[in-house]
């Protein structure tokens, strides 16, 4: 017995770093093979790669930071882009782009889904949007958005935010938002339930 330890010990010593795995089908209680496997390095690596850093600040607050101080309703839209394309393509004419506000009207091409945010909605926009800081993880240029968020005083639309899922870039329109890190988009998304149709 002791000779079998040492030569185990021995064996630890030499591979320097180990690691068990054990068969899917077979449990520990039925006596699995423990298997050694050598690694030359372990390397951990952050789930996220632009991670954001929650800094709430007590002076800020829906009441007072622009555009949530003016906005009495915030609608979530998702629309589909590539048929807006498609269309102006044949037509060769059109919007310049798929959303806009012209005299308090707001114009989104091909509307697939859209609804109102509560209050308690509102709240977590709020503190994603303003208090999630961090570099921006958007890498790539393609931009081809297919969701916004639209800001109304009343009845009338007066600013929104736009934006690319794929690409994780946006566009403010009369709003300031920066700082888009990767929580911030992963939370952004949940406030699209037709995202990924």
């Amino acid at each position: 017995m002791k000779k079998k330890l040492a030569y185990l010990l021995a064996y630890l010593s030499l591979c320097g770093a180990c690691a068990i795995s054990t068969d899917k089908q077979l449990s520990v209680e039925n006596k699995s093979i423990i298997t050694p496997l050598i690694f030359s390095k372990v390397e951990v690596k952050n789930e996220y790669e632009s991670p954001c850093t929650f800094k709430k600040d007590p002076h800020k607050r829906l009441d007072n930071t622009p555009p949530f101080d003016k906005a009495t309703k915030i609608e979530a839209i998702s629309f589909d882009l590539e048929k807006y394309t498609e269309e102006l393509s044949v037509q060769k004419k059109g919007h310049k782009a798929p959303v806009e506000i012209v005299n308090d009207t707001l114009f989104v091409a091909y509307v697939k889904h859209r609804y109102f945010l509560n209050p308690s909605q509102t709240q977590k926009l709020f503190e994603t949007l303003v208090f999630n800081q961090g570099e921006d993880s958007g890498k790539m240029r393609c931009y081809e958005p297919r969701e916004v968020l639209v800001f109304y005083q009343g009845n009338k639309p007066f600013a929104f935010l736009e934006l690319c899922f794929s690409c994780k870039h946006w566009r403010n329109y009369k709003t300031d938002f920066k700082d888009f890190c990767d929580q911030k988009w992963e939370t952004l998304g949940t406030f699209f339930p037709a995202k990924d149709e």
